[in-house]
């Protein structure tokens, strides 16, 4: 199968998202700009790593990216137009996005992410360097593991520049 990229700017995302067909399992990484002081609570809530919820308020969210192994559609707001967004990976045929020709090499990476796994909640990972914990949507059956995130880089043919990575699945770290 080979990958599409969609681009273009849409005045909402909560609907767009409605109609592409996400595979089970699919993740989100959602993140809320605050625009003042926050709470603890609400710090913990600005970035959010988790499952995909089709009735999450998509368009309270100025950037975020959902994926599944097929696909990805990232965000972000522009300006009064809306939200920028790239689509990629299989054919979603979006027709507030313009199809792009891109002609692209690609490469299937994994990058071990920070924290490791808590022995008392699963989904909690620790890291000293971070003050803050740090959830992921998984759990792992071995102690004290390490999240991967696996992705696809997408190069320019001639350069080798990377052009753009497509968030695929999260795993352990081997």
């Amino acid at each position: 199968m080979k990958d599409v990229v969609y681009t273009g700017q849409v005045p909402e995302i909560t609907s767009l998202m409605g109609r592409i067909g996400w595979n089970k399992g699919a993740l989100m990484i959602l993140e809320r700009v605050p625009m003042g002081w926050l709470n603890e609570e609400e710090c913990e809530r600005v970035i959010r790593f988790e499952i995909f919820d089709s009735e999450e308020d998509f368009d309270s969210c100025q950037e975020g990216r959902v994926f599944d192994s097929d696909k990805e559609l990232v965000w972000s707001w522009g300006d009064e137009e809306g939200f920028r967004v790239v689509c990629t990976g299989a054919d979603t045929a979006l027709s507030e996005l313009e199809k792009e020709e891109a002609d692209w090499s690609h490469s299937v990476k994994s990058y071990a992410l920070w924290g490791r796994q808590s022995e008392a909640e699963p989904s909690v990972f620790l890291e000293l360097q971070i003050p803050r914990i740090l959830c992921y949507p998984v759990s792992f059956k071995g102690n004290r593991s390490r999240p991967a995130l696996k992705v696809i880089e997408y190069r320019d043919k001639i350069n080798g520049e990377i052009q753009h990575c497509r968030f695929q699945s999260l795993e352990e770290w081997k």
